[in-house]
């Protein structure tokens, strides 16, 4: 807190969003802080040993847009001393919002239930693909073929593209995809199997 000098740092009595709000003059940023714990004892395939877990949902995030402005994630670290945990390091990551939502993947894959392909429709009745990390399998139960702005207005486009918060968004995802939103698209409805 030393290095903030002329800056005053306030915490909230309520729940408002933001953990911290550091103010100056006219200016303030708002700072949300998540905590977590390291766990030791997993094995990962990289050759790192351990975790912490830091959560965000979607609609806590979307809701404080604007609020904050910087996230700071908090990992205490086990400090292991003649065998038993002695103390814990604080370990921290903080990330600029606009950074953080573009580097996030959505974990609930669930939410997806349309893919959609540029190109006439394609014969078949089994969907696999890949969201984010996770492959997703389902059948096919739709097929709406059409240009993309008449199939992003008529169908739920989170559901084509669960992390747009608009139509806008979703057709700027796809542009980027494909290079173009001319053309013939086609939508996939599908039911996940499971």
């Amino acid at each position: 807190m030393e290095k903030l000098k002329g800056c005053e740092v306030y915490f909230p009595i309520r729940d408002v969003g933001v953990d911290l709000l550091v103010a100056k003059a006219e200016k303030h940023i708002g700072i949300q802080v998540k905590e977590s714990r390291y766990y030791i004892g997993h094995r990962w395939k990289s050759g790192h040993v351990g975790h912490s877990w830091h959560q965000i949902k979607e609609v806590k995030f979307q809701k404080n847009r604007g609020k904050v402005d910087f996230y700071v994630f908090l990992t205490y670290l086990p400090v292991l001393e003649e065998h038993k945990i002695s103390r814990f390091d604080n370990k921290f990551l903080i990330v600029p919002s606009p950074e953080l939502e573009k580097r996030v993947t959505v974990k609930d894959a669930g939410k997806k239930r349309i893919e959609l392909r540029k190109g006439k429709a394609k014969a078949g009745d089994q969907a696999v693909f890949q969201c984010g990390r996770n492959v997703l399998r389902g059948k096919i139960v739709r097929r709406d073929e059409g240009n993309l702005l008449t199939l992003l207005q008529s169908l739920n486009f989170k559901q084509i593209i669960p992390t747009a918060h608009s139509i806008e968004e979703a057709e700027a995802y796809i542009k980027k995809l494909y290079g173009t939103t001319n053309g013939t698209f086609t939508a996939y409805q599908f039911a996940l199997s499971r």
